[in-house]
């Protein structure tokens, strides 16, 4: 049976996750320089890589990134040739611009233990906070208390986290501020009954 070079791609696209048609409207998530390391580098590496702190995340995966094995790349025309894995210079940053950093967990300390959360999960608690707050939950209540501190302390230390991801200084107050209000105006404005603003999910 014969296929053509268009049907060829078509089938391709469709076996590769990750890969469909609406490829050309979102970034794909950018390949991890860490993958790439030998064993050694990376065990060296991964105390950065995991650090709470971004800037030392930023500067493990920007050693990986220079110490990275090439990888051979065989197109469908002409000959194959190497090239390195990740050839940005920001992975952080393009990671950010992918679609996928919704999807990213984020490390969440408190007193004495940590989690970690993804955004629809912060979002969704910092939704049901504001909404005992619409109904009108007795707010002295111990409860109603710690559910809204809670939310409030997660959303805030997720924007801070998820920052440096998003290309914002968490360390200027006004950027991280513009940046908690694309994450999550939507919900603290329309509990006082402003327009909707921040991404839309």
């Amino acid at each position: 049976m014969k296929i053509t070079r268009r049907q060829l791609r078509q089938l391709i696209m469709e076996s590769i996750p990750g890969l469909d048609i609406g490829m050309s409207k979102k970034k794909l998530r950018p390949e991890d320089p860490m993958m790439h390391v030998s064993p050694d580098i990376r065990k060296k590496l991964d105390p950065l890589i995991n650090h709470d702190d971004e800037s030392y995340q930023r500067q493990g995966h920007e050693l990986a990134t220079q110490l990275q094995s090439d990888m051979t790349v065989f197109p469908f025309e002409g000959d194959p040739y190497t090239r390195k894995p990740y050839e940005g210079d920001d992975y952080l940053g393009d990671l950010a611009k992918s679609a996928s950093w919704q999807d990213e967990p984020v490390l969440i300390d408190g007193d004495g233990y940590g989690y970690k959360v993804k955004f629809a999960e912060v979002y969704a608690n910092l939704k049901k906070a504001y909404a005992a707050i619409m109904r009108g939950d007795d707010l002295r209540s111990v409860k109603a208390k710690e559910m809204i501190a809670d939310a409030s302390y997660e959303s805030d230390v997720y924007t801070e986290k998820i920052a440096y991801r998003l290309g914002v200084d968490p360390n200027k107050p006004s950027e991280k501020s513009d940046l908690y209000m694309k994450l999550f105006g939507k919900i603290t404005r329309q509990s006082r009954g402003e327009p909707r603003t921040g991404f839309n999910l």
